[in-house]
Formats: C-alpha cells, sequence, structure tokens
C-alpha cells in the first residue's frame, strides 16, 4: 500500500483533528478473516439459506446435502441400539446354567450324581456367561455404530465456521456439490483489521496495545478507536515504510469492509 497525503489531509480535514500533534497514514478497513465453506462430503445440494449478506454465527446451518439414505441408516442403528433382546436372553441363559451346575454340584457331593454331569454344566455356565459377554459388546458396537451414522447425516449440514456476513453463495439447491466445490463465502467483520504503512522514522514511537484513531472516508466518514494488533518485523526498504494492523471492534456491524480510511496515531497514547 502507497501512502496517499491528498486522502489523509482530506479526512483530517473533514474531522477537525489537528495535524500537527499526530501521525497519520493512510489504509484500507479489511474484514478480520474471509473463507469459503466448503462440504467435508460429496453430495447433492438439497437446500441452501445463505442469502446475500446474511449475519451468521459460528455453527449456523448454512446448507444441507441430500441424506435419504444416511437418514434410513441412521434411524436402523438407533433400533439395533435400544434393542436389548439379546442381552436378556443372555442373562436367562446364565441364570439357567447357573442353576443346573449348582444342582450337578450337588447331586455329586451327595454321591448321586456323575463327575461328567458336573464338568457339562460347568462347560454350559461357562458358555453363557462368554455368551452373555458377547452380547452385551454387541450392544455397545451398535451404539457405536448409531453414533457413527449420526455423525454421518450430521456432516450433510454445511455450517458457518465462523461469525461474520455471508459475501456470496457460490452453489445452488440441485447442484453437485465435489470435494473441491465452494458452498458460500463469508467475511468476519468483528473485529475488523485495519492495515497501515508508515515511515520507518517513527518505528520505535508505536507499540502493541497502542490506541490509533481511524478515520473511514465518505460516505462512512466518523472517526473510530482502533488498537495496534501487530508491528511488521521487516521493512520496505523500497519505500522506507513498514506496517502495523490496527484491530477496529465491529459488534454492531455498523462498519463495512473494502473502505479507504486514514489513522491517527496520537503522542499522548
Amino acid at each position: 500500500m502507497t501512502m496517499r497525503p491528498m486522502l489523509t489531509a482530506a479526512l483530517l480535514a473533514a474531522t477537525g483533528l489537528p495535524a500537527a500533534a499526530d501521525v497519520y497514514g493512510d489504509c484500507v478497513i479489511e474484514p478480520a478473516m474471509v473463507v469459503e465453506i466448503g462440504a467435508p462430503v460429496e453430495g447433492v445440494v438439497e437446500r441452501i439459506e445463505a442469502p446475500r449478506g446474511a449475519a451468521v454465527r459460528k455453527g449456523d446451518p448454512i446448507a444441507w446435502l441430500e441424506a435419504t439414505i444416511e437418514e434410513a441408516n441412521l434411524a436402523l442403528s438407533e433400533r439395533q441400539a435400544q434393542s436389548d433382546a439379546d442381552v436378556r436372553i443372555a442373562e436367562a441363559r446364565v441364570e439357567l446354567a447357573q442353576k443346573e451346575a449348582a444342582r450337578a454340584r450337588e447331586l455329586v457331593s451327595r454321591n448321586v450324581g456323575t463327575v461328567s454331569d458336573l464338568d457339562i454344566a460347568e462347560a454350559e455356565l461357562k458358555t453363557a456367561k462368554m455368551e452373555m459377554v458377547a452380547a452385551t459388546e454387541d450392544r455397545e458396537l451398535a451404539a457405536l455404530s448409531r453414533d457413527r451414522a449420526a455423525a454421518i447425516l450430521e456432516m450433510r449440514t454445511i455450517k458457518s465456521p465462523i461469525d461474520g456476513i455471508i459475501l456470496r453463495r457460490l452453489i445452488g439447491p440441485g447442484e453437485f456439490a465435489h470435494s473441491q466445490a465452494q458452498i458460500a463465502q463469508i467475511a468476519a467483520i468483528d473485529p475488523l483489521y485495519v492495515d497501515v504503512f508508515l515511515p520507518t522514522s517513527i518505528y520505535r514511537s508505536v507499540r502493541i496495545g497502542q490506541n490509533a484513531t481511524v478515520l473511514p472516508a465518505e460516505p462512512i466518514g466518523g472517526s473510530y478507536e482502533a488498537v495496534i494488533q501487530s508491528i511488521d518485523q521487516v521493512f520496505d526498504a523500497a519505500s522506507d515504510t513498514f506496517s502495523i494492523r490496527l484491530s477496529l471492534p465491529n459488534p454492531d456491524h455498523a462498519l463495512p469492509a473494502g473502505v479507504d480510511c486514514a489513522v491517527s496515531l496520537g503522542s499522548g497514547n
């Protein structure tokens, strides 16, 4: 970015700030971040709710992919996870095998039953317990399968990863969203970022956390307080300048991005 003294002078004159007391630089107000949202899975777009200019919060649904199969798989997995019939059958078998083994031990102790019968009863009890473990594990696997089906279905809903404003929709209902397709473009505008180029002669005079006044060009106008967020550690030798980045709060989205501005760094900040 090059310095534009005429723009700075005009903005200062409009706000009535004294030109002698502060250091000034030209700038542009930019979004803190612009992201293009893609789909984590491929599919046909069933619905999209991302009108241009709409405000969205992190986690808000933006679009939905067709999910008939995934919904059916989830319903099946939920039914399987809810069923405890195999576990109850295995419990009944263990209970019966315990009774048979106890009876066989009693008969052997009374010299009425045979050791062979006791061995068979104990083996059946051991088998019943193993079946009980297997039935319990199967139910746990069914629950995991249900969770997996739910996660797969959830991936068919495209959500905003940030708080921001919809810049544009990049796809529409009925279109196929492949692995490289972008669904929508979102700009984060709270805070806004302001990159300013300043002469290297004042490098030692600025610091992170220092206050600054941002003066947007008309028709926005006004003056807004910002804070220096970062200072470049590499100078531009050709222009004998360095850059700083300001963080400009914009909680009510009153300031648009892409506006020319001037920045005043007060000596008293």
